[in-house]
Protein backbone atom coordinates (compact mmCIF):
# COMPACT_ATOMS: atom_id res chain seq x y z
CA UNK A 1 0.00 0.00 0.00
CA UNK A 2 1.45 3.33 -1.10
CA UNK A 3 1.41 6.24 1.30
CA UNK A 4 0.27 9.58 -0.02
CA UNK A 5 0.04 13.13 1.25
CA UNK A 6 -1.67 16.35 0.29
CA UNK A 7 0.63 18.37 -1.95
CA UNK A 8 2.34 21.26 -0.17
CA UNK A 9 1.35 23.36 -3.20
CA UNK A 10 -2.38 22.55 -2.93
CA UNK A 11 -4.69 24.97 -1.11
CA UNK A 12 -8.15 23.81 -0.01
CA UNK A 13 -10.92 26.40 0.26
CA UNK A 14 -12.52 27.03 3.64
CA UNK A 15 -15.97 27.30 2.08
CA UNK A 16 -18.15 24.58 0.58
CA UNK A 17 -19.91 24.98 -2.77
CA UNK A 18 -22.77 23.04 -4.32
CA UNK A 19 -23.82 22.24 -7.88
CA UNK A 20 -26.54 19.80 -8.93
CA UNK A 21 -26.74 18.53 -5.36
CA UNK A 22 -23.02 17.74 -5.09
CA UNK A 23 -21.14 19.55 -2.31
CA UNK A 24 -17.51 20.31 -3.08
CA UNK A 25 -14.55 22.32 -1.94
CA UNK A 26 -12.21 24.15 -4.28
CA UNK A 27 -8.58 23.05 -4.45
CA UNK A 28 -6.04 25.36 -6.07
CA UNK A 29 -2.86 23.63 -7.19
CA UNK A 30 -0.42 26.54 -7.22
CA UNK A 31 2.44 24.80 -9.03
CA UNK A 32 0.46 24.03 -12.22
CA UNK A 33 -1.60 26.32 -11.62
CA UNK A 34 -5.16 24.96 -11.80
CA UNK A 35 -8.39 25.10 -9.82
CA UNK A 36 -10.44 21.97 -9.09
CA UNK A 37 -13.81 21.26 -7.43
CA UNK A 38 -13.53 18.08 -5.33
CA UNK A 39 -16.44 16.45 -3.48
CA UNK A 40 -16.38 17.02 0.27
CA UNK A 41 -16.19 13.28 1.15
CA UNK A 42 -12.99 12.96 -0.94
CA UNK A 43 -11.53 16.07 0.72
CA UNK A 44 -12.21 14.55 4.12
CA UNK A 45 -10.59 11.25 3.08
CA UNK A 46 -7.50 13.17 1.90
CA UNK A 47 -7.27 15.17 5.12
CA UNK A 48 -7.73 12.04 7.25
CA UNK A 49 -5.25 10.01 5.20
CA UNK A 50 -7.96 7.41 4.42
CA UNK A 51 -6.41 6.49 1.08
CA UNK A 52 -7.97 3.00 0.98
CA UNK A 53 -11.45 4.58 0.93
CA UNK A 54 -10.75 6.62 -2.21
CA UNK A 55 -11.79 4.96 -5.48
CA UNK A 56 -8.88 3.90 -7.71
CA UNK A 57 -9.89 6.20 -10.59
CA UNK A 58 -10.28 9.18 -8.24
CA UNK A 59 -6.90 8.44 -6.68
CA UNK A 60 -5.25 8.37 -10.11
CA UNK A 61 -6.89 11.70 -11.00
CA UNK A 62 -5.69 13.28 -7.76
CA UNK A 63 -2.15 12.10 -8.49
CA UNK A 64 -2.29 13.21 -12.13
CA UNK A 65 -3.32 16.73 -11.11
CA UNK A 66 -0.72 16.79 -8.29
CA UNK A 67 -3.33 17.40 -5.61
CA UNK A 68 -1.82 14.51 -3.72
CA UNK A 69 1.62 13.03 -4.08
CA UNK A 70 3.61 10.06 -2.91
CA UNK A 71 5.01 10.64 0.58
CA UNK A 72 8.48 9.89 -0.80
CA UNK A 73 8.29 12.58 -3.49
CA UNK A 74 10.47 15.67 -3.07
CA UNK A 75 7.98 18.20 -4.44
CA UNK A 76 10.31 21.17 -4.15
CA UNK A 77 12.93 19.36 -6.22
CA UNK A 78 10.24 18.35 -8.72
CA UNK A 79 9.02 21.95 -9.15
CA UNK A 80 12.55 23.36 -9.44
CA UNK A 81 13.38 20.71 -12.03
CA UNK A 82 10.30 21.69 -14.04
CA UNK A 83 11.26 25.38 -13.88
CA UNK A 84 14.82 24.59 -14.92
CA UNK A 85 13.64 22.44 -17.82
CA UNK A 86 11.23 25.11 -19.11
CA UNK A 87 13.85 27.85 -18.80
CA UNK A 88 16.15 25.96 -21.17
CA UNK A 89 13.43 25.06 -23.66
CA UNK A 90 13.35 27.13 -26.84
CA UNK A 91 10.05 25.77 -28.15
CA UNK A 92 8.22 28.87 -26.94
CA UNK A 93 9.99 32.21 -27.39
CA UNK A 94 8.84 35.56 -26.02
CA UNK A 95 10.30 38.90 -27.11
CA UNK A 96 9.50 42.17 -25.32
CA UNK A 97 10.03 45.01 -27.76
CA UNK A 98 10.10 48.73 -26.99
CA UNK A 99 9.90 50.40 -30.43
CA UNK A 100 9.89 53.84 -28.84
CA UNK A 101 10.55 55.33 -25.42
CA UNK A 102 8.25 58.25 -26.17
CA UNK A 103 4.98 58.59 -24.25
CA UNK A 104 2.21 61.14 -24.66
CA UNK A 105 1.15 60.83 -21.03
CA UNK A 106 2.76 62.00 -17.81
CA UNK A 107 1.34 59.69 -15.13
CA UNK A 108 1.81 60.78 -11.54
CA UNK A 109 3.22 57.43 -10.36
CA UNK A 110 5.29 56.45 -13.41
CA UNK A 111 8.97 55.75 -12.82
CA UNK A 112 9.98 55.82 -16.48
CA UNK A 113 11.75 58.76 -18.01
CA UNK A 114 10.88 59.45 -21.62
CA UNK A 115 13.24 60.49 -24.36
CA UNK A 116 12.84 60.63 -28.15
CA UNK A 117 14.35 57.22 -28.96
CA UNK A 118 13.02 54.93 -31.66
CA UNK A 119 14.23 51.80 -33.40
CA UNK A 120 16.23 52.76 -36.44
CA UNK A 121 19.05 51.54 -38.67
CA UNK A 122 21.12 48.67 -37.31
CA UNK A 123 19.10 48.31 -34.11
CA UNK A 124 15.88 47.68 -36.00
CA UNK A 125 17.59 45.26 -38.38
CA UNK A 126 19.25 43.35 -35.52
CA UNK A 127 15.98 43.02 -33.60
CA UNK A 128 14.17 41.81 -36.71
CA UNK A 129 16.92 39.31 -37.48
CA UNK A 130 16.84 37.88 -33.96
CA UNK A 131 13.07 37.35 -34.08
CA UNK A 132 13.08 35.99 -37.64
CA UNK A 133 15.86 33.54 -36.69
CA UNK A 134 13.73 32.27 -33.80
CA UNK A 135 10.66 31.93 -36.02
CA UNK A 136 12.58 29.93 -38.61
CA UNK A 137 14.22 27.66 -36.01
CA UNK A 138 12.84 24.14 -36.45
CA UNK A 139 12.85 23.63 -32.66
CA UNK A 140 10.64 26.66 -32.05
CA UNK A 141 6.88 26.10 -32.19
CA UNK A 142 5.54 29.40 -30.80
CA UNK A 143 6.77 32.99 -30.94
CA UNK A 144 5.14 35.82 -29.03
CA UNK A 145 6.06 39.49 -29.39
CA UNK A 146 5.06 41.90 -26.62
CA UNK A 147 4.91 45.54 -27.69
CA UNK A 148 5.81 47.84 -24.83
CA UNK A 149 6.84 51.46 -24.30
CA UNK A 150 6.86 54.40 -23.65
CA UNK A 151 3.63 54.29 -25.53
CA UNK A 152 4.04 51.69 -28.32
CA UNK A 153 1.23 53.23 -30.39
CA UNK A 154 3.56 56.20 -31.01
CA UNK A 155 5.51 53.75 -33.20
CA UNK A 156 2.37 52.34 -34.82
CA UNK A 157 3.71 52.22 -38.39
CA UNK A 158 6.87 50.46 -37.26
CA UNK A 159 4.77 47.81 -35.47
CA UNK A 160 2.70 47.18 -38.61
CA UNK A 161 5.78 46.95 -40.87
CA UNK A 162 7.78 44.69 -38.55
CA UNK A 163 4.78 42.46 -37.91
CA UNK A 164 4.36 41.88 -41.65
CA UNK A 165 7.87 40.39 -41.76
CA UNK A 166 7.33 38.24 -38.67
CA UNK A 167 3.96 36.90 -39.85
CA UNK A 168 5.28 36.10 -43.34
CA UNK A 169 8.15 34.11 -41.81
CA UNK A 170 5.80 32.33 -39.40
CA UNK A 171 3.56 31.24 -42.27
CA UNK A 172 6.56 29.92 -44.15
CA UNK A 173 7.90 27.95 -41.17
CA UNK A 174 4.45 27.05 -39.79
CA UNK A 175 5.34 28.62 -36.46
CA UNK A 176 2.49 29.87 -34.31
CA UNK A 177 2.87 33.64 -33.97
CA UNK A 178 0.95 36.23 -31.96
CA UNK A 179 1.53 39.60 -30.36
CA UNK A 180 0.25 41.41 -27.30
CA UNK A 181 0.50 45.08 -26.34
CA UNK A 182 0.52 47.28 -23.25
CA UNK A 183 -0.93 50.70 -24.06
CA UNK A 184 -2.44 53.78 -22.46
CA UNK A 185 -5.23 53.54 -25.06
CA UNK A 186 -5.21 57.24 -25.97
CA UNK A 187 -4.09 56.68 -29.58
CA UNK A 188 -6.24 53.65 -30.36
CA UNK A 189 -9.06 53.77 -32.90
CA UNK A 190 -11.40 51.06 -34.13
CA UNK A 191 -9.61 51.02 -37.48
CA UNK A 192 -6.22 50.63 -35.82
CA UNK A 193 -7.53 47.90 -33.54
CA UNK A 194 -8.74 45.95 -36.58
CA UNK A 195 -5.44 46.50 -38.41
CA UNK A 196 -3.42 45.32 -35.41
CA UNK A 197 -5.56 42.21 -35.11
CA UNK A 198 -5.28 41.37 -38.81
CA UNK A 199 -1.80 42.65 -39.69
CA UNK A 200 0.09 42.28 -36.39
CA UNK A 201 -1.68 39.17 -35.01
CA UNK A 202 -2.61 41.17 -31.90
CA UNK A 203 -4.41 38.83 -29.55
CA UNK A 204 -4.35 40.81 -26.31
CA UNK A 205 -4.07 44.47 -25.43
CA UNK A 206 -3.79 45.76 -21.87
CA UNK A 207 -5.18 49.28 -21.46
CA UNK A 208 -4.74 51.20 -18.22
CA UNK A 209 -7.77 53.11 -16.93
CA UNK A 210 -7.16 54.43 -13.43
CA UNK A 211 -10.59 54.51 -11.90
CA UNK A 212 -13.65 56.55 -12.73
CA UNK A 213 -13.52 59.61 -15.00
CA UNK A 214 -12.04 62.47 -12.95
CA UNK A 215 -9.69 60.21 -11.02
CA UNK A 216 -8.28 58.70 -14.21
CA UNK A 217 -7.89 62.10 -15.86
CA UNK A 218 -5.94 63.41 -12.88
CA UNK A 219 -3.54 60.51 -12.40
CA UNK A 220 -2.96 59.77 -16.10
CA UNK A 221 -2.35 63.24 -17.42
CA UNK A 222 -1.78 63.91 -21.12
CA UNK A 223 1.19 66.14 -21.77
CA UNK A 224 -1.11 68.59 -23.56
CA UNK A 225 -3.69 68.47 -20.76
CA UNK A 226 -6.36 66.61 -22.76
CA UNK A 227 -8.54 64.23 -20.68
CA UNK A 228 -8.75 60.67 -22.02
CA UNK A 229 -11.22 58.70 -19.91
CA UNK A 230 -14.25 59.06 -22.17
CA UNK A 231 -12.22 58.61 -25.35
CA UNK A 232 -10.72 55.32 -24.11
CA UNK A 233 -13.98 53.98 -22.75
CA UNK A 234 -15.86 54.90 -25.94
CA UNK A 235 -13.52 53.10 -28.36
CA UNK A 236 -13.64 50.02 -26.14
CA UNK A 237 -17.44 50.19 -26.10
CA UNK A 238 -17.56 50.64 -29.89
CA UNK A 239 -15.28 47.63 -30.34
CA UNK A 240 -18.11 45.38 -29.13
CA UNK A 241 -19.82 45.86 -32.50
CA UNK A 242 -16.88 44.26 -34.37
CA UNK A 243 -15.72 41.63 -31.89
CA UNK A 244 -17.12 38.85 -34.07
CA UNK A 245 -14.45 39.89 -36.60
CA UNK A 246 -11.78 39.55 -33.90
CA UNK A 247 -12.79 36.36 -32.06
CA UNK A 248 -9.36 35.75 -30.48
CA UNK A 249 -8.88 39.25 -29.08
CA UNK A 250 -8.86 39.99 -25.35
CA UNK A 251 -8.87 43.53 -23.98
CA UNK A 252 -7.55 43.69 -20.43
CA UNK A 253 -8.55 46.80 -18.51
CA UNK A 254 -5.87 47.46 -15.92
CA UNK A 255 -6.48 49.73 -12.94
CA UNK A 256 -3.44 50.86 -10.94
CA UNK A 257 -4.89 51.16 -7.43
CA UNK A 258 -3.70 54.11 -5.30
CA UNK A 259 -4.93 55.97 -2.23
CA UNK A 260 -6.12 58.63 -4.67
CA UNK A 261 -8.41 56.55 -6.88
CA UNK A 262 -9.48 53.69 -4.59
CA UNK A 263 -12.72 55.47 -3.68
CA UNK A 264 -13.73 55.56 -7.38
CA UNK A 265 -13.37 51.85 -8.21
CA UNK A 266 -16.97 50.94 -7.37
CA UNK A 267 -18.20 53.71 -9.70
CA UNK A 268 -15.77 52.51 -12.36
CA UNK A 269 -17.03 48.92 -12.16
CA UNK A 270 -20.59 50.22 -12.50
CA UNK A 271 -19.52 52.19 -15.58
CA UNK A 272 -17.96 49.09 -17.16
CA UNK A 273 -21.29 47.29 -16.76
CA UNK A 274 -23.28 50.27 -18.12
CA UNK A 275 -21.09 50.24 -21.21
CA UNK A 276 -21.66 46.46 -21.62
CA UNK A 277 -17.99 45.69 -21.08
CA UNK A 278 -19.07 42.71 -19.00
CA UNK A 279 -18.28 40.80 -22.16
CA UNK A 280 -16.10 37.66 -22.57
CA UNK A 281 -13.57 39.67 -24.63
CA UNK A 282 -12.85 42.00 -21.67
CA UNK A 283 -11.14 41.28 -18.38
CA UNK A 284 -10.61 43.58 -15.40
CA UNK A 285 -7.23 43.67 -13.66
CA UNK A 286 -6.96 45.47 -10.31
CA UNK A 287 -3.25 46.09 -9.63
CA UNK A 288 -2.00 47.89 -6.49
CA UNK A 289 0.69 50.48 -7.24
CA UNK A 290 4.03 49.66 -5.66
CA UNK A 291 7.59 50.97 -5.95
CA UNK A 292 8.45 50.54 -9.63
CA UNK A 293 12.10 51.43 -9.16
CA UNK A 294 11.13 54.64 -7.37
CA UNK A 295 9.23 55.67 -4.25
CA UNK A 296 5.43 55.35 -4.45
CA UNK A 297 4.87 54.73 -0.74
CA UNK A 298 2.82 57.92 -0.32
CA UNK A 299 0.08 56.63 -2.63
CA UNK A 300 0.06 52.93 -1.68
CA UNK A 301 -2.95 51.54 0.17
CA UNK A 302 -2.13 49.81 3.44
CA UNK A 303 -2.58 46.03 3.28
CA UNK A 304 -5.65 45.93 5.52
CA UNK A 305 -7.55 48.50 3.47
CA UNK A 306 -6.41 46.92 0.22
CA UNK A 307 -7.56 43.44 1.23
CA UNK A 308 -10.95 44.68 2.44
CA UNK A 309 -11.57 46.78 -0.67
CA UNK A 310 -10.28 44.13 -3.06
CA UNK A 311 -12.81 41.59 -1.75
CA UNK A 312 -15.64 44.09 -2.23
CA UNK A 313 -14.50 45.03 -5.75
CA UNK A 314 -14.15 41.41 -6.82
CA UNK A 315 -17.62 40.55 -5.48
CA UNK A 316 -19.09 43.60 -7.25
CA UNK A 317 -17.39 42.74 -10.56
CA UNK A 318 -18.58 39.14 -10.42
CA UNK A 319 -22.14 40.28 -9.60
CA UNK A 320 -22.02 42.56 -12.67
CA UNK A 321 -20.82 39.72 -14.90
CA UNK A 322 -17.39 41.29 -15.40
CA UNK A 323 -14.47 38.93 -15.88
CA UNK A 324 -11.75 39.53 -13.33
CA UNK A 325 -8.40 37.91 -12.59
CA UNK A 326 -8.54 36.19 -9.21
CA UNK A 327 -6.09 33.29 -9.50
CA UNK A 328 -3.23 32.77 -12.00
CA UNK A 329 -4.13 30.11 -14.59
CA UNK A 330 -0.81 29.89 -16.43
CA UNK A 331 2.72 29.26 -15.25
CA UNK A 332 5.25 32.06 -15.47
CA UNK A 333 7.97 31.45 -18.00
CA UNK A 334 11.52 31.99 -16.88
CA UNK A 335 14.37 33.46 -18.89
CA UNK A 336 16.81 31.06 -20.46
CA UNK A 337 20.04 30.76 -18.55
CA UNK A 338 22.94 30.35 -20.89
CA UNK A 339 26.35 31.85 -21.58
CA UNK A 340 25.42 32.09 -25.22
CA UNK A 341 22.44 33.99 -26.66
CA UNK A 342 19.71 31.65 -27.98
CA UNK A 343 19.62 31.14 -31.75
Amino acid sequence: MFEYQLSQYAIISQHTYSKDGVFSKLVYQTSIPSLFAIPVPVIEQIQNGSWQKIETKTLKDLLAHRIITSSSTDERKQVLSSINKSSHSISHRIFVLMPTSLCNMECSYCGQSTCPLRYHGNISENVDQRILTAIMNANVTDVEVRWFGGEPMMAYQHIIESSARYIAAARQSRTHYKSIMTSNGSLMTIKRLQELYQRAALRMITVTVDGYRDYHNRSRCMRNGRPTYDYIMEWMQKSLAIMEQMPKLTIAIRVNITTTNACSITHFIDDLARRHLNNPHFILQLIPVYNWGHDNTQIQLDNTSLDRNMCQWIEQAIAKGIQINILPNTKKRFCMRSDKPPS
